[in-house]
């Protein structure tokens, strides 16, 4: 029908992007990419909208809940720009993506202008995505069962990088 074959087009497209300028780091070690946040259940919970992710009184990021959000965990993507973009470049890519099929935005702006890890010095931008998991967690009903990776340039080679040291979790 209709609307599984645009459901297949948007991961397609989404697959496309995410993998369009992957570039490979001479070295990295991916074991200090590893995210310390788990699943929890919200104890902040947000409405539909977007919020804003901060660390030590400094927006860093946001948290968009789709419009129809209520308190059935839904699908978390966290999403990673390109080069020289900030957090808003994936809210703007999935927002409308996030209300059709029902899914969670966490995004943040790297440190400097790309993500730390590009460079195989995994540090700052892990310390945000932490943040970012535990603004997502702590707002919004989770399906921990459903975490997605995602990202744009240099922002997908971040994720290869994330993918790789956290796939077992």
């Amino acid at each position: 029908d209709a609307s599984s074959m645009e459901r297949r087009q948007f991961i397609t497209s989404m697959a496309g992007v995410g993998l369009a300028a992957c570039r490979l780091s001479s070295g990295p070690s991916y074991g200090d990419a590893r995210l310390d946040v788990s699943p929890a259940a919200p104890t902040n919970l947000a409405g539909p909208g977007l919020w804003p992710i901060t660390s030590g009184g400094v927006t860093i990021g946001q948290l968009y809940v789709p419009t129809a959000a209520d308190s059935t965990p839904l699908p978390l993507v966290l999403a990673h720009h390109g080069a020289g973009g900030t957090a808003n470049g994936p809210i703007n890519l999935l927002r409308d993506a996030a209300d059709q099929y029902r899914f969670v935005i966490a995004t943040v702006t790297s440190y400097g202008n790309t993500w730390d890890g590009i460079y195989g010095d995994w540090g700052r931008d892990i310390d945000r995505q932490n943040i970012a998991l535990k603004a997502a967690f702590d707002r919004a009903a989770i399906d921990a069962s459903r975490l997605v990776l995602e990202g744009v340039s240099d922002g997908a080679s971040y994720t290869l990088g994330l993918a790789q040291a956290n796939g077992d979790r």
